[in-house]
């Protein structure tokens, strides 16, 4: 079962890049609440509330309960659709909300966690996971907060496929289950690859002086 954080915002009237920095001065994080049947509105947050739900989460894309204040549905269920960071600090600038169906079912990226040694490592090889996260489809209730794939069995040279991914009951992933998740390389390939990529990159005066 998802776990659905309960949020507090307050309706924005303003607008603007002053009005949003002026809302930042104050402690207080501008964004915006769309989609579904419902109203948009324009909210601002608290930003230790915000800083704090993001610390206790696995992932960015967290379903909330928002409580807003000055608004005609207070009520509203949403999914943290995008967040906004200062280039240079990295604080939180500004958060969309995309509001939902309890009975309709959403997509959402899940991070995705890898367990157990793989036999192919205990061989000499070096894992090279290629998916963080895996995008999913199910009702809000059914979000998880982390996928795990266990690649104990994977040996060298072998891939971890999507379809490997156990996934919970009423949660399927939007990728086919061929799709490459991680694999186990073995190191001479690794290093050939270097090589080549190496020797690929180097300067005219370089390869004139190799045949000479």
């Amino acid at each position: 079962m998802a776990n659905i954080h309960s949020l507090n915002a307050k309706k924005r009237e303003g607008s603007g890049t002053a009005a949003t920095k002026k809302l930042r001065r104050e402690g207080r994080v501008p964004g915006v609440v769309y989609g579904g049947k419902q109203d948009n509105y324009a909210v601002d947050l608290d930003r230790i509330e915000i800083r704090d739900l993001f610390a206790s989460s696995a992932s960015e894309n967290i379903l909330v309960r928002l409580d807003i204040d000055g608004a005609k549905e207070q009520d509203k269920l949403a999914l943290i659709q995008a967040v906004q960071h200062h280039p240079l600090t990295s604080a939180i600038n500004h958060i969309d909300f995309h509001c939902v169906s309890e009975d309709e079912e959403i997509v959402a990226s899940v991070p995705l966690q890898l367990i157990g040694e793989a036999a192919g490592i205990k061989a000499g090889g070096l894992l090279d996971q290629q998916l963080q996260s895996l995008d999913v489809r199910c009702k809000p209730a059914d979000l998880p907060e982390l996928l795990q794939g266990d690649i104990t069995e994977v040996g060298l040279g072998q891939p971890f496929h999507v379809g490997s991914v156990v996934l919970p009951e009423g949660v399927s992933a939007v990728l086919a289950n061929d799709v490459v998740v991680a694999i186990v390389a073995e190191l001479r390939a690794i290093q050939s690859d270097e090589d080549d990529a190496s020797g690929a990159n180097a300067a005219p005066e370089d390869a004139a002086a190799e045949t000479a």
